[in-house]
This record gives structure tokens, sequence and C-alpha cells, in this order.
């Protein structure tokens, strides 16, 4: 299994530059609790970082606390579906397979609440 799963990720790595995907930064990965939970936790190290330095040493920290404008489970749909649309035989039939059952309504799905309690 190792093996199929090494190709599906060369594979996916192959086809990506031509999704039609946001850039990254646009992105959210942690959400909005765990990015106040950030912040609040590198607070204390900022202040030391800034009294070492002499000034503030990041300008934009609270940046730290702002959600990205679009959560990574929406870009993982549409990469899903651009991927079933254009890109299957790009696929082992095992991969194929692996990525036709994805996102079906028996498939385990994670929420953000999820990913925020595990972060």
């Amino acid at each position: 299994m190792p093996g199929c799963t090494h190709k599906l990720f060369m594979t996916l790595m192959e086809i990506t530059p031509q999704l039609d995907l946001p850039v990254s930064q646009d992105i959210e990965l942690w959400g909005e609790e765990a990015r106040a939970q950030m912040l609040t936790d590198f607070a204390p190290i900022h202040d030391w970082l800034s009294e070492q330095s002499g000034g503030v040493f990041f300008d934009d920290l609270n940046e730290i606390g702002e959600c990205r404008p679009i959560s990574e489970a929406q870009v993982t749909a549409q990469a899903l579906a651009q991927i079933r649309t254009a890109h299957m035989p790009a696929f082992s039939p095992a991969g194929q397979q692996f990525l036709a059952g994805l996102g079906g309504a028996d498939a385990p799905r994670r929420d953000d609440e999820h990913v925020m309690r595990a972060g």
C-alpha cells in the first residue's frame, strides 16, 4: 500500500499547478478559535522579543488572529471537483478508486470545529 500512497501523492503534486485554486495566503487552515489561542499564547513571546530588540518586533502580530477568507474545506471541495472532472486518467486505478470514494454521503467529514479541537 505505501507504493500506492506515494504514487497518489506524486500524481497530486504533478497536477496541482493545473488546478484553478485560490492562492495559499487566502486559505484558512486553523479556524477562529485556534487563531485566537495562537495570538494569546504568542503575545508574551512577542513582548519579550520586542523588549530585547528595543521596539515592536512584529508590527503585524494581530494578523495571527485574522482568519483567511476561504476555508480549507471549500478549497478541498474545489480541488476534488476539478480532479474528478479533468484529471482522473492521470491516477492509477487504486488512486481513482480512492478519489471516487472521497466526499460521498457516507464519507466522514472534517468540520472546522473538529480541526480546531485537534490542533
